[in-house]
């Protein structure tokens, strides 16, 4: 498995595996009447290793403004009836980065085509407003989106463009045709659309959803599957290697080494990949290690959502970690609110979360105070000693699960069920203006706790 983020005393397996040699596929019908084309060959490995020899590493320069001041964010949406109003403009203009999503403009002529043109209109209104602002372009790693230009050219060359399954039929998803990213012909046409969008001098970059691969398709067989997988990884690597490493390439919901940037789409409720909220906040942590922007999005934007997402976020946040909390993807479900929270002081960090042993006394009447040594700081390995019965457990068990993530998740949960006398963690973090966070994990459903420097608070009844 490429690209998984695991507890940190995982990653320099998960990364020996990832750069241990590619999979070399020869000829292979896949679509089509004879079921297609893959074009795996050695150029294909050695382009990739290119990619991951320096091209695709890194952070972008200049990347995005990032301060402590207040909870760092970002913006992420669209407006499907047209150009942005005056007051919206105004509103991204908040923001240090932002994407603009698929269905700008969907609902004006052209109507329902003309996506990247109506996409790059967008940027260049931002941008006017806002040079600051870093701007990036939607565009689906596996599902052709019908809004495209490039989906009418896809469909007029289907056979050659579009993965199909064993009955010769175009595999959908959501009612959408697949890339067939096996094809070296389909990721460069895919890039292509890419470069030629940000060649307009609006774009800083790519926000690629659908960045983690599914583990399978309908009708689609598993061996073919794990060529199409393996042409996906391909994609991920050959996409960051294009942009160059001057722009931000966002991976949605999957951390690959060669891919600078990525989004927690559903962040520690309801995760996307249905990790568990333990897993998502050491995933969180790891981000900075690599170095990584990554973008943290809880939704639907509940009071439990909210309270215990920013929570989360806080607690492992390191730097170019930017948050946001809504029900979706359009200016209608929530990207135009200010939480009250956004506006409160915060701070750098005063270190890395610890581990404490009570969460009303770490943010008691001496919450102003950092007493350095007192409590254990988190490394590497999550926050528990290397040698706890936990972190070896699991450290035995990622390997023999071949590091996938859902199913960690849940081992995990059941590691707590079965080891109910094994002390869970809490988690503790305070901020330079006197704000302190707690995260309890003793419980079924984990705790949050922000305490503000004006001794306000946001997080669960129970948690002062």
């Amino acid at each position: 498995m490429r690209g998984t983020v695991l507890p940190c005393l995982l990653v320099v397996a998960v990364v020996t595996v990832r750069l241990a040699g590619s999979l070399v596929i020869g000829q292979s019908k896949l679509d089509g009447g004879e079921l297609g084309r893959t074009e795996q060959t050695r150029d294909d490995q050695d382009r990739a290793d290119s990619a991951r020899r320096g091209q695709g590493y890194g952070l972008a320069s200049p990347w995005p403004a990032f301060k402590w001041d207040t909870v760092p964010l970002f913006w992420h949406a669209a407006d499907a009836n047209g150009p942005f109003n005056a007051s919206t403009l105004n509103f991204i203009a908040r923001f240090p980065l932002a994407t603009i999503e698929k269905f700008q403009g969907q609902d004006v002529a052209p109507i329902g085509t003309g996506a990247e043109e109506k996409i790059v209109a967008a940027a260049k209104q931002i941008k006017e407003r806002s040079a600051d602002v870093k701007v990036l372009f939607y565009l689906n790693s596996i599902m052709d989106w019908d809004m495209y230009d490039l989906h009418t050219y896809c469909k007029e060359h289907s056979h050659d463009m579009w993965l199909y399954n064993e009955n010769h039929q175009p595999v959908l998803i959501r009612n959408q045709t697949v890339f067939n990213v096996s094809s070296e012909r389909v990721r460069q046409t895919w890039i292509a659309a890419l470069l030629n969008a940000s060649k307009s001098g609006y774009i800083d970059g790519a926000f690629v959803d659908r960045g983690a691969a599914p583990q399978s398709l309908p009708g689609v067989s598993a061996e073919r599957m794990a060529i199409w997988k393996h042409g996906h990884d391909l994609h991920m690597s050959e996409i960051q290697a294009a942009m160059g490493p001057d722009k931000i390439v966002i991976s949605n919901n999957q951390d690959y080494i060669d891919v600078n940037a990525r989004m927690f789409e559903r962040f520690f409720v309801n995760d996307f990949d249905k990790n568990s909220a333990y897993l998502d906040l050491v995933a969180l942590m790891h981000e900075a290690t690599y170095p990584h922007l990554a973008e943290v999005h809880g939704e639907p934007c509940t009071p439990v959502v909210f309270n215990a997402s920013l929570t989360a976020y806080l607690v492992g946040a390191g730097q170019y970690a930017y948050y946001a909390c809504t029900a979706g993807w359009s200016v209608q479900t929530g990207w135009m609110d200010w939480h009250a929270e956004y506006s409160k002081p915060l701070g750098e960090p005063l270190g890395a979360a610890t581990t404490i042993n009570d969460s009303a006394g770490f943010c008691g009447k001496s919450y102003h105070s950092h007493v350095a040594g007192t409590i254990k700081d988190i490394d590497r390995n999550g926050g528990f000693d290397r040698e706890s019965p936990f972190w070896a457990a699991l450290s035995k068990t990622a390997v023999g699960l071949g590091f996938n993530k859902p199913m960690l998740s849940r081992w995990i949960d059941d590691y707590w069920m079965r080891n109910p006398n094994e002390a869970k963690p809490i988690f503790g973090r305070r901020f330079a203006s006197g704000t302190c966070v707690t995260l309890d994990f003793r419980n079924e459903t984990p705790i949050p706790c922000i305490v503000w420097s004006d001794r306000s608070w946001t997080g669960s009844d129970a948690c002062l």
